[in-house]
């Protein structure tokens, strides 16, 4: 059976992974750690790398985790690649992402405001109980700070144009950060947390892209 580590996002830790079905499969948390100063998320990758020690896994990977996940896999030998709410390119960042990326305005930024849910956060996130709120809340609060203001930095600046092999997208209709509606599967009504709020469906579609993984079954389509 294959190993699936799992990379979880900024505003996400590897509790949000605690609301979906992984089957049969052995589940491994890849831990983020601290960041060196200006360090590439190619650089960051590479030490990343150092967790990983099965032979060909599955990398599962949550917004700026699937981003992570890509540069990964061009160091590791995986089998595949499972993004959850993120981006495979640059192509598929927001425009005001790619337009704001050389001015690093977040350095700017002291990290209690970074780390302070409020209106906006709740809309972009697609929040919809006081439970996914108080949720964030404890993530955010858990962050490092060095590494959210790290990572926040690095999706704008993000440069990949690189075609991952064995790559499947599961993603929301109506996710907010990442806005595009490309990917293998997508949940209609889907958010930004939907691996959350829309666990079973993302569950669904997980196995459906696991069998496909490793030759059980093929698949693709909405939920």
């Amino acid at each position: 059976m294959k190993s699936l580590y799992l990379l979880s996002g900024l505003g996400a830790d590897h509790r949000v992974f605690d609301f979906l079905e992984f089957g049969d499969f052995s589940t491994k948390p890849v831990e983020w750690i601290k960041p060196g100063k200006d360090e590439s998320i190619q650089s960051y990758a590479r030490r990343l790398a150092e967790q990983i020690d099965d032979a060909n896994p599955i990398l599962i990977g949550l917004s700026f985790g699937g981003m992570m996940a890509v540069e990964l896999a061009k160091i590791i030998s995986a089998s595949g690649v499972i993004l959850l709410s993120s981006a495979r390119d640059k192509h598929q960042l927001p425009a005001f992402n790619r337009a704001i990326a050389p001015f690093n305005l977040v350095q700017w930024l002291p990290p209690r405001l970074l780390k302070q849910p409020n209106l906006v956060l709740h809309w972009l996130f697609g929040l919809e109980s006081k439970q996914e709120k108080k949720l964030l809340k404890d993530i955010l609060q858990d962050t490092d700070d060095d590494f959210l203001k790290w990572g926040i930095s690095q999706v704008p600046q993000w440069t990949n144009t690189d075609a991952t092999p064995n790559l499947i997208q599961i993603h929301g209709k109506s996710d907010r950060v990442f806005p595009h509606r490309q990917g293998d599967y997508l949940v209609d009504d889907g958010g930004h947390f939907m691996v959350v709020n829309r666990a079973p469906v993302v569950s669904a579609m997980l196995a459906q892209a696991l069998r496909t993984l490793t030759g059980s079954e093929s698949g693709r389509g909405s939920l």
